[in-house]
């Protein structure tokens, strides 16, 4: 039987995973977006520190609410099979 989840404050979770992920990967001029936005910002924090943090606030939104749409992310913890 298919749950139907509703929006709520877990579904940010996957938006933090896709703005973390767009910060440190995200190349423009041989720089990553991440620290085009901080120069803007005219802030000096390294694009990995906020990534670690966004990640780190991805997983725990999803983790404490997890019955929310798309707040997977941070609900189960990942694991590899690799015997298959």
């Amino acid at each position: 039987m298919k749950k139907n989840r509703r929006l709520g404050v877990g579904s940010l979770s996957l938006l933090f995973f896709i703005l973390a992920i767009a910060v440190s990967n995200t190349i423009i001029n041989k720089k990553p977006l991440g620290e085009h936005v901080f120069n803007f910002l005219q802030l000096n924090i390294p694009e990995s520190i906020i990534t670690i943090t966004l990640l780190i606030l991805a997983a725990t939104i999803g983790i404490k609410f997890k019955d929310h749409l798309f707040a997977k992310i941070g609900a189960e913890p990942v694991t590899l099979d690799w015997t298959s």
